[in-house]
């Protein structure tokens, strides 16, 4: 995680934390620090504007959370299929290393690692493939030609359209040996 990622969720945290306190306190009544934050929420217009922006805060907040939990993309580690025979199941690790398997066969590709992404409801695939190269003469020509293979692949075993084929292609370094997957 990035070093401004983490410092401002530890700044958000301690909002909530501060904010869950104050709360507490005005509406459970804790023998010492409940009259101390009236008294000082009566004395000081300002407190009443903090306390307003850190709910303004967590409400939106919460509202991105909300809005994460409903309109994120689901996506599944199996496709299923109904059949007048049954229930047909694809899991998502047989078709990464049938992935695999093509493209370290099909193309001069080594240490190939795929991930695949199943999307449940629209029953569509997207693919991130990653491998090692010994020929650094045609890296683009190579990376299309996989992607190429990648797709038939996904369509074949899978029966759905693919929606994005990603290939990260690398040069294999001189002097150390490319081990086979």
């Amino acid at each position: 995680m990035r070093g401004r990622t983490k410092g401002a969720l530890l700044l958000l945290s301690l909002l909530g934390i501060l904010q869950t306190v104050w709360f507490t306190a005005l509406i459970y009544p804790l023998p010492y620090l409940s009259n101390e934050i009236i008294q000082w929420q009566n004395t000081y217009d300002w407190v009443r504007w903090i306390g307003l922006i850190l709910g303004i805060i967590s409400g939106l907040i919460f509202l991105g959370l909300l809005l994460i939990a409903l309109f994120r993309r689901q996506t599944t580690n199996q496709l299923t299929y109904q059949t007048d025979r049954g229930q047909l199941n694809i899991n998502q690790k047989s078709v990464e290393k049938s992935v695999q398997y093509a493209v370290a066969s099909k193309h001069n590709a080594r240490n190939v690692s795929a991930t695949v992404r199943l999307n449940k409801r629209k029953k569509t695939a997207t693919a991130l493939v990653e491998a090692v190269t010994s020929d650094t003469k045609s890296l683009v020509h190579e990376s299309q030609q996989i992607e190429q293979t990648v797709s038939k692949t996904l369509s074949a075993s899978l029966g759905v359209p693919v929606k994005k084929v990603t290939v990260n292609l690398k040069p294999a370094e001189r002097g150390r040996g490319v081990r086979v997957v």
